[in-house]
């Protein structure tokens, strides 16, 4: 489903067809972005490779937060802003996703994913992006920091349903 979005969302062709086309999964979001406008947004920049979306995701982000979440709002933005980052960039920093390599016609797995493929967010990561000790993200900022990616993935999941079922109908 993921890949019918992207792929509906950069293409130049939205005529309407008799089959299933672009325009119908176009459609699909539109209307999925009356109740979700996050996770659309979510949704057309991660999937749909469109970096003009990432000012929309983080002001709707960092508004949804800031409603269930009481804290200093300029560090709450920076932890939207990291919970972006974590969510769009997921893949191994060393292999690039391709979770081994092969040296002298050997194959070797990827150490520091494990031949996941996938990154490792750290807590010393997550602290350095958000300007304090890892005591402080620790102690205050680890469950605001989880608090805002259950807020991120529950919108972009409901706005895939949603679109999902419009699809369907």
């Amino acid at each position: 489903m993921r890949e019918q979005i992207a792929r509906a969302v950069n293409s130049k062709n939205l005529q309407q067809k008799e089959q299933h086309c672009n325009l119908d999964i176009v459609h699909s979001l539109g209307i999925a972005a009356m109740t979700n406008p996050l996770g659309v947004s979510a949704l057309h920049l991660v999937d749909g490779l469109q970096a003009n979306q990432y000012a929309d995701v983080i002001f709707r982000l960092s508004r949804e937060a800031g409603k269930r979440i009481k804290c200093d709002k300029s560090k709450l933005l920076l932890v939207c802003k990291r919970v972006v980052y974590e969510s769009s960039f997921t893949f191994c920093k060393t292999c690039y996703g391709t979770k081994q390599f092969i040296a002298d016609s050997k194959v070797h797995i990827c150490e520091p994913c494990n031949g996941t493929g996938l990154e490792r967010h750290t807590d010393r990561e997550r602290s350095k992006s958000l300007n304090i000790s890892e005591e402080e993200y620790v102690k205050h900022w680890a469950k605001r920091l989880t608090e805002v990616q259950s807020i991120y993935s529950a919108e972009t999941r409901n706005a895939l349903h949603t679109a999902r079922l419009k699809i369907i109908e």
